[in-house]
């Protein structure tokens, strides 16, 4: 009974994140694609992402097997980053203005800064605070500001998207 019960409980938790995903970008890789290769609508795509939580869909993503490609990459895009600055504006602010912290810690993960640069991104935008946060309103402003500023660093120009 226990078993079926926690059984349950997960397919409940994961099935809507796993058909969220496969709604929005079809079957993606793995088991699913391959036998429902062709089919449309929901009802595919559903089916396509239980077939991938049967576990194959790991092995075929990892392996470069059932239609995966292990060359790709995830990109970090300026929605990601427009979404982040948003939802985290104030912290954000705080943190630029100390030239440290773990909020500007996070935004210079999702803008793939490596770890060597991460100090004159840091103090960046700490010098930059006015540009960035006092004269800004809107994520996009923000960021428009920031790529500007990177824009005349040379250690960090390379950053922009």
């Amino acid at each position: 009974m226990f078993k079926r019960t926690a059984l349950a409980i997960s397919v409940c938790l994961v099935l809507p994140l796993s058909t969220a995903h496969a709604a929005n970008d079809g079957a993606g890789c793995g088991l699913g694609k391959i036998v429902l290769e062709g089919k449309s609508g929901t009802g595919a795509n559903i089916g396509a992402a239980i077939l991938n939580l049967l576990g194959v869909q790991t092995f075929a993503m990892t392996s470069g097997t059932s239609g995966c490609d292990t060359t790709t990459t995830v990109q970090n895009d300026d929605k990601q980053r427009e979404e982040f600055v948003a939802s985290n504006m104030d912290n954000l602010s705080v943190d630029a203005a100390q030239g440290q912290g773990n909020y500007l810690a996070s935004l210079a993960h999702i803008m793939d800064i490596q770890e060597q640069d991460k100090g004159s991104f840091y103090s960046l935008t700490q010098s930059r605070y006015e540009d960035l946060f006092v004269k800004s309103e809107k994520a996009d402003d923000v960021l428009a500001a920031l790529d500007l500023a990177m824009a005349s660093d040379a250690q960090l120009a390379k950053y922009i998207q």
